[in-house]
C-alpha cells in the first residue's frame, strides 16, 4: 500500500511501529497501523463513478507495473480444484454438475496466454470509499496479486453488475463498462 501511497494513489499509508518495521501480530493475528480514508462503500453507483473507479483501477495497474514485491494468487486454479475435492461430498448432483463444468473452462482459460499484472482481487463495491459523491480510497489489498489482468473483468461484473439476488443485471453491464475500457493501455 506504501508503493501506492507514495505514488498520490488513493489509497491509505501503512504507518511504521516504534520498531520501525509494518506489520506485527496481537495475539499471533498479523496487525498494522492503517491510516483511516474519509468516505464509505456505497451500493448504488452512477456510471459517472464506474468510470471514476475505472480511472483509479488504470493507474493501479500502471503503477503495479513498478511493483516487484507482488502476492502469488492464493485462490489460483489448484486452490479451487482442492476446494472443490473437500467440498463435492457435501454437494448435490447438480451442484457439483456445475462446478465441475466451471472448472473445465478455468482450465481452458488457464491456458491462454493472456497479459498479467498485479490486480487487486477484491475489488467489490465495499472497497471503494466516496466522498461526497467522490472516490477517497481503495482498500482491502489483502488479495491483490499478479495473474491474468482479465481477472478483473470477472469480478467487476461479479459485484458491480448484480441484482440484490445475485444475478447479473444487463442494463448494469454499461457501469462495468465504464470501469473496465477507462483502462485502454492494458489488453484484457
Amino acid at each position: 500500500m506504501n508503493f501506492l501511497n507514495e505514488s498520490n494513489f488513493k489509497c491509505a499509508k501503512v504507518h511504521n511501529r516504534k520498531d520501525n518495521q509494518l506489520c506485527g501480530s496481537i495475539q499471533n493475528k498479523p496487525a498494522a497501523i492503517i491510516e483511516k480514508l474519509s468516505g464509505s462503500s456505497i451500493s448504488n453507483v452512477n456510471e459517472n463513478q464506474c468510470a471514476e473507479v475505472g480511472g483509479l483501477l488504470a493507474n493501479f495497474h500502471i503503477l503495479g507495473d513498478g511493483f516487484e514485491d507482488y502476492l502469488k494468487d492464493s485462490r489460483d486454479l489448484r486452490w479451487r480444484k482442492d476446494a472443490y475435492t473437500k467440498l463435492k461430498k457435501v454437494l448435490l448432483p447438480d451442484e457439483k454438475k456445475l462446478i465441475e463444468d466451471a472448472l473445465v473452462v478455468q482450465q481452458e482459460f488457464n491456458d491462454f496466454a493472456l497479459p498479467k499484472g498485479i490486480i487487486h482481487a477484491d475489488l467489490f463495491r465495499d472497497n471503494i470509499l466516496f466522498d461526497s459523491g467522490k472516490i477517497s480510497g481503495m482498500i482491502d489489498f489483502y488479495y491483490s496479486c499478479r495473474v491474468r489482468l482479465s481477472m478483473i473483468l470477472h469480478l467487476v461484473a461479479n459485484d458491480w453488475c448484480i441484482d440484490t439476488h445475485g444475478k447479473i443485471v444487463t442494463e448494469k453491464l454499461g457501469k462495468a463498462k465504464g470501469i473496465i475500457l477507462i483502462d485502454k493501455r492494458i489488453k484484457y
